[in-house]
């Protein structure tokens, strides 16, 4: 008797999976779509900049399920800059497997917080860990010359 309970137990739990697992004929299951990875490749973390340079920010994007639609830019919650077309990574393994992308600019005075943002074709987004640099204005050094330095210079190369 004990058996045949037991040979009934498992029979009614395969049958159960079994329904669970089923779909009706005409029925069509959409996978879930899966989110891009972004990752800003440089600058990194605490770097320094001046006011005078053009900082340029590098981006690898990939989608496990598309492709990339574009990357955004930001400084904090202001949009700096769209990318749509990435180039094929240096660390990709394939063609589709990593794009880079890239923008530059003129930061102001100041502490930045960039963070990337990637969307892929299904419209999925995913932000970057954010970086942090700062930007500061260069050191001007004074030049002090005595006019009269100026005076005999200009009179030495007047003669030559």
């Amino acid at each position: 008797m004990k058996k045949s309970i037991l040979s009934l137990a498992v029979v009614a739990l395969l049958a159960s999976s079994v329904v669970t697992s089923c779909k009706k004929k005409d029925e069509t299951v959409t996978p879930t779509n899966k989110s891009p990875f972004v990752s800003i490749i440089s600058p990194t973390s605490n770097s320094s900049f001046s006011t005078k340079s053009n900082v340029s920010i590098y981006v690898e994007a990939s989608d496990p399920d598309g492709t990339i639609s574009k990357v955004e830019f930001y400084d904090g919650a202001k949009l700096i800059g769209t990318e749509t077309e990435g180039n094929v990574s240096k660390y990709a393994k394939t063609a589709s497997d990593t794009l880079s992308y890239s923008m530059s600019m003129d930061f102001t005075a100041g502490s930045h917080t960039i963070t990337a943002k990637a969307y892929d074709n299904a419209n999925a987004s995913t932000t970057s860990t954010a970086v942090t640099i700062t930007v500061t204005e260069p050191i001007v050094v004074p030049v002090v010359v005595e006019a009269a330095e100026v005076v005999a210079a200009a009179a030495a190369m007047a003669r030559k």
